[in-house]
């Protein structure tokens, strides 16, 4: 059950790029802005689940840690990975650079967990990076900026999923995490192109105007329920379950089936009704 679970984990989390992907090509590429509108609508949706739930809030809650988490991996880092896509970067290429972040990540668990992976863990880690770097090679060419991006936002999102293992050892409720991880980090974003809009300084074309079109809606609603709702309930839930090096093999999956569902998105453009999630 567990490892069925991490492999939807997995799935969930291939579909981020694709979606984001879709809203930028719908003509809105503004990271910052999308950004802002996801951790948003889904620190709401883990509100709502709270209020739902019978289980009773902790008394205390571990406030340094949760403003790390909201800011650097929940913010920073899902800041960078959505301006490389936004800029061009394929997300077939921008999600393996991401998930690049299983190896760093267990350095990450070494140091903040003391576990340690066996050498049987880092030869299968090591397999799977090199078959995922065999499969997208010779794809698409992307700036380096997006390179860069793509790749630092998958070590500092690494660091996040460290800390829901750390939450979930010490048994702490996965949807009040999440509603204060997200409200943290759509705090930061709303500051952030607030300040953008008003003073109309717009670096690297990071904020804007998002309309409503069916595209950008049907986008964002899978972005919000499936690739992030979702998605990090079961990486909470999971991340408690089994060893974090353990998780961030599985987790290693994510960028071969982007890679497979943007080729599927292509080859079915024209039942999409206009609303494709690749380039």
């Amino acid at each position: 059950m567990n490892l069925l679970l991490s492999l939807l984990t997995a799935l969930f989390g291939s579909l981020i790029a694709l979606f984001v992907a879709g809203i930028s090509q719908a003509g809105f590429p503004y990271p910052l802005t999308i950004l802002k509108w996801r951790l948003f609508a889904a620190a709401l949706v883990f509100y709502g689940l709270t209020l739902a739930s019978k289980r009773k809030p902790p008394a205390s809650l571990p406030w340094k840690v949760l403003l790390f988490h909201g800011l650097v991996p929940t913010f920073a880092a899902m800041l960078l990975f959505f301006y490389s896509i936004c800029i061009g970067t394929p997300p077939g290429l921008a999600t393996f650079l991401f998930y690049l972040f299983p190896v760093s990540n267990m350095l990450w668990g070494r140091l903040f967990l003391s576990e340690l992976p066996t050498t049987r863990a880092w030869a299968a880690l090591g397999l799977s990076v090199a078959g995922l770097f065999l499969l997208l090679w010779q794809k698409p060419d992307a700036s380096t900026a997006g390179v860069v991006s793509a790749f630092m936002a998958g070590n500092l999102f690494g660091l996040g999923v460290v800390c829901h293992r750390w939450y979930k050892l010490r048994g702490l409720s996965t949807r009040v995490i999440n509603f204060h991880v997200f409200m943290t980090g759509a705090l930061a974003a709303i500051i952030l192109d607030a300040a953008f809009l008003y003073t109309r300084a717009n670096p690297y074309g990071l904020s804007g105007t998002i309309e409503l079109t069916i595209p950008v809606v049907w986008n964002f609603t899978g972005l919000i329920l499936l690739g992030t709702v979702l998605f990090f309930s079961l990486l909470s839930h999971v991340s408690g379950r089994i060893e974090n090096y353990l998780l961030s093999i599985v987790l290693t999956l994510e960028p071969a089936l982007t890679t497979i569902l943007s080729v599927t998105s292509v080859q079915n453009r024209n039942y999409l009704a206009g609303c494709p999630y690749i380039r």
